[in-house]
């Protein structure tokens, strides 16, 4: 009797590892900018994958067929306005799981793993209470005439760069990191 039951709890712990492995979950934003958003998600790891739907707000904004695939970058948003964000992770029956997430763009913060500009046109970048790195060879390049509003800390990180010129610091002098090339600033 003592085998059958010890069998019945292998088998249940087995269906409720294969039954939640699998999913695409955890899914994140990345980096928040003034116009865009970085998501990210973990891979779906089970070998019956067939693709991932991303949505914003209700509506498909991409279908990703290569299981490897974790990161997709949402732009020409509008700012201060809070996104949606849902990743489907399909089986091959269409069948799928689904993660949420949401952000809100000129809530400036995260990493930045791509590289990035920061354009004239959504100035000021008002940095949260999150910090923002720029890391793994990414480069983040503020445009001329930019105001930066720091009330956190940008971080140039692990062969990460940063440009900028002609730029105007408000706010501290939260920088940091051995990449930084910054010319004819101005901090107020």
């Amino acid at each position: 009797m003592k085998k059958i039951h010890i069998m019945l709890v292998v088998l249940f712990a087995f269906a409720v590892v294969t039954c939640t492995s699998g999913v695409a979950s955890a899914l994140y934003p990345k980096y928040v900018g003034n116009t865009m958003v970085d998501l990210s998600w973990t891979q779906y790891e089970s070998t019956d994958f067939s693709k991932y739907e991303l949505y914003r707000d209700g509506s498909l904004i991409e279908t990703i067929r290569a299981r490897t695939v974790t990161f997709y970058r949402d732009t020409g948003l509008t700012k201060g306005q809070t996104y949606n964000y849902e990743i489907r992770s399909y089986y091959t029956t269409d069948k799928y799981r689904s993660d949420t997430t949401s952000a809100t763009t000129g809530e400036v913060h995260g990493t930045i793993t791509r590289d990035t500009t920061w354009t004239a046109a959504s100035s000021p970048y008002t940095l949260t209470e999150w910090d923002i790195r720029v890391r793994n060879g990414a480069t983040l390049t503020i445009e001329r005439g930019i105001t930066v509003i720091i009330s956190s800390y940008l971080c140039v990180q692990e062969n990460g760069a940063l440009y900028a010129d002609g730029v105007s610091f408000s706010g501290g002098d939260a920088l940091y990191g051995p990449a930084i090339s910054i010319t004819n600033a101005h901090a107020s």
